[in-house]
């Protein structure tokens, strides 16, 4: 029952509706047992209870953040396993990509176009690198650096979003704080575990790396448009585009 009433207050919340009471006096039942519970009185019910919906937020969050988070993991994975991201690149953790791959003639056969694609990808990839790739060398990063820019990232992205949606000052401020702690942590972890100083020029690389992720995010969005209309898969499948763009 409380996982349909979740769905209930979940599709009220997003189609902006308001229910009245069926009776007028809002005091209905909304037992389980009921054949036509009152919507009005089934929704009062759910925000006594406590329910809130920020879906819209939370899914802009995770869908501005999930392409990002994959742009730098793949950098950082292919440079752990492959000692470089100019030939192989890792896209999962159980896909990776050779750069210079040149179609077979069985692979030309199923795609008259295939030269257009690899040509395509090739120059989307060195775009990416062009951007990202100076800085990511640069960095260096030590593990905590690398979990902090993550982080970062994401702070980022939130108050962009925040920005635009009716966000109470109590969760502005959380975010804030932890923003401030990852931080401070940094500096810590400058101090104590690298013995520096002056680490002015790493927080500085965080901060150019963090700007040139947004890059890299505009020129995936036009790739990620590029490959539906080749492949014209707006036909079978809209998610993925939905998702992503």
């Amino acid at each position: 029952m409380l996982r349909a009433c979740a769905s209930f207050f979940k599709r009220t919340k997003q189609a902006g509706k308001q229910y009245s009471c069926r009776q007028g006096h809002r005091k209905c039942s909304t037992a389980k047992d009921e054949k036509l519970v009152c919507r009005g009185c089934r929704f009062d019910k759910c925000v006594a209870v406590g329910m809130e919906y920020d879906g819209p937020m939370r899914e802009q969050i995770f869908k501005e953040y999930l392409a990002k988070f994959c742009i730098i993991e793949n950098y950082q994975r292919s440079m752990r396993l492959w000692g470089s991201v100019t030939k192989i690149q890792t896209f999962s953790v159980t896909t990776c990509s050779d750069l210079y791959w040149k179609p077979n003639e069985e692979e030309e056969a199923v795609f008259a176009d295939v030269d257009s694609v690899v040509s395509y990808t090739k120059n989307y990839i060195e775009d990416m690198n062009g951007i990202y790739l100076p800085i990511f060398t640069r960095c260096a990063w030590t593990e905590r650096e690398y979990y902090a820019f993550m982080a970062l990232v994401m702070f980022e992205i939130g108050k962009v979003i925040i920005s635009d949606c009716d966000l109470s000052e109590d969760a502005q401020f959380i975010l804030e704080m932890y923003r401030r702690e990852t931080l401070e942590d940094l500096q810590l972890h400058y101090r104590n575990d690298l013995g520096l100083l002056d680490f002015s020029s790493r927080l500085g690389n965080l901060m150019t790396a963090n700007h040139a992720i947004q890059e890299c995010m505009s020129l995936f969005k036009v790739r990620v448009r590029g490959l539906y209309s080749m492949f014209d898969m707006r036909m079978a499948e809209n998610s993925i585009r939905d998702f992503y763009l």
